[in-house]
């Protein structure tokens, strides 16, 4: 909690990047992601004594925010960057 609230830029990136990362591999693919805001949605509810549902809206910004990030930048301008099998993913470096 204290690099949290104290940390440097970089180890809050990458805090938040290993709590998406559930199956600890240093990619984060859209299944990945779709589960963390999930569980996110589901904790900050009970933390408010309200539910929050994952609805279409929430997996159309999911979407939309994962493109976002998967997006990496080279000489060739704008790609989404892919594993080995050509599932779109991101890393760290893509997060940060």
């Amino acid at each position: 909690m204290d690099m949290i609230y104290h940390g440097e830029d970089e180890e809050k990136g990458r805090i938040a990047f290993m709590m998406m990362d559930v199956q600890a591999q240093g990619i984060i693919y859209l299944k990945d992601y779709r589960v963390f805001w999930i569980k996110f949605l589901e904790m900050y509810g009970e933390l408010l004594q309200t539910k929050f549902t994952y609805d279409d809206e929430s997996e159309t910004v999911t979407k939309m925010c994962f493109e976002k990030i998967s997006c990496a930048c080279s000489n060739d301008g704008v790609t989404i960057r892919r594993d080995q099998s050509g599932t779109e993913c991101f890393n760290f470096e893509d997060f940060m």
